[in-house]
């Protein structure tokens, strides 16, 4: 019998004490970045997130306010 694959966008609905979350996965499609670059952001805590086991999750307070700072402030490089 053949596995039913599951698209992982519609497997997360998270929500930590009410608050809307977000998992490395879909923070990095929204931002338009690699899961790695969003991880990388994570451990160097320019976004702020929760481990969860040994996943991480993005609040949506605090993926606002990475967006509107550090995201908001990066520019693109020219090509030559």
């Amino acid at each position: 019998m053949k596995e039913k694959k599951i698209k992982k966008e519609n497997v997360s609905n998270i929500k930590i004490e009410g608050v809307k979350a977000f998992t490395v996965g879909q923070v990095a499609r929204m931002l338009g970045i690699t899961t790695l670059t969003t991880r990388n952001f994570l451990r160097e805590q320019r976004l702020i997130g929760q481990k969860v086991g040994r996943s991480w999750v993005i609040t949506l307070p605090n993926l606002q306010n990475f967006i509107s700072g550090a995201w908001a402030g990066r520019s693109k490089k020219k090509k030559k």
